[in-house]
């Protein structure tokens, strides 16, 4: 597992947006787009994103799995409305960190074959040409010195990074971190944004960490732990089943009821009754 200390991390990416005068956005080894997204989004591709959104999506995706299955850590490729985009994979020993977009960029010499395109652009979707003209003048230009530019600084935050465990690999996240959390915070909001943003995973990433570590989906896992400690409470304590439902985040006694049947063979009240596991 690879884990991110998002704010230190966007704090560092935010001195490529600053220098470049482009956005910068960071994905997960899987292509996953990440909350690591610094400076606003130019203005130009939020005129382009109005109407061709998924182009843009398809795009990126296709650069990334060629910077994936690519020799070399650093390429440019034109967007698909004729911008340049450059992406930097992150990767050390053989271990993919994830990839940095960084863009847009225009080029000089082709202004004029842009400006059509544009006018032509708003003209089909309805946009004030004057409007994204003035938007596509303050895309910064792209230039092969600024291409070897973007590479070092990136390296080079890359590097400190994983120097400060900024970014990491960690095979023990759910033991050291999730589960000890899980267990402090049963009656609380543990639904899968919550962890993620939590955490700082994707749902794919926090999916896989659940299922290497207890074999288990993380709902289901989840609803496990909250069931055994309330068997432990109905057993071990006088408080009322109500509260105890309440205690383990799961307050409509109706559906808790069905719940704990369904996972124990028995209901709280038959617990409750018996004392069944009280030690």
């Amino acid at each position: 597992m690879i884990y991110y200390d998002v704010p230190l991390f966007s704090n560092l990416a935010s001195h490529i947006t600053t220098l470049t005068e482009a956005s910068a956005c960071f994905y997960t080894e899987d292509f996953q787009p990440t909350q690591i997204i610094n400076g606003n989004t130019n203005p130009l591709c939020s005129f382009i994103k109005r109407s061709e959104k998924e182009n843009c999506i398809s795009t990126d995706t296709w650069a990334l799995a060629k910077a994936r299955d690519s020799e070399t850590p650093y390429l440019h490729y034109y967007c698909h409305f004729g911008l340049v985009e450059m992406i930097v994979k992150l990767s050390a020993n053989g271990v993919v960190y994830g990839y940095f977009l960084v863009g847009p960029f225009r080029e000089s010499d082709k202004r004029q074959a842009d400006e059509l395109k544009i006018k032509s652009f708003c003209k089909a979707n309805g946009i004030n040409e004057s409007e994204m003209l003035s938007a596509y003048n303050r895309v910064p230009l792209f230039t092969q010195e600024k291409f070897l530019a973007i590479r070092v600084l990136i390296d080079a935050i890359f590097a400190y990074a994983k120097q400060q465990n900024i970014v990491s690999l960690q095979d023990n996240l759910f033991d050291s971190s999730i589960s000890p959390y899980l267990k402090n915070n049963l009656n609380g909001d543990l639904s899968l944004n919550s962890l993620c943003k939590r955490f700082y995973l994707t749902p794919k990433q926090l999916y896989n960490t659940f299922l290497k570590a207890t074999g288990k989906p993380p709902k289901k896992y989840i609803t496990e732990q909250r069931i055994l400690k309330a068997k432990t409470l109905i057993v071990t304590t006088d408080l009322p089943l109500t509260q105890i439902a309440e205690s383990v985040g799961i307050p409509d006694y109706n559906y808790f009821i069905k719940v704990f049947k369904s996972i124990d063979g028995h209901t709280p009240l038959f617990h409750r009754k018996t004392k069944i596991g009280k030690t």
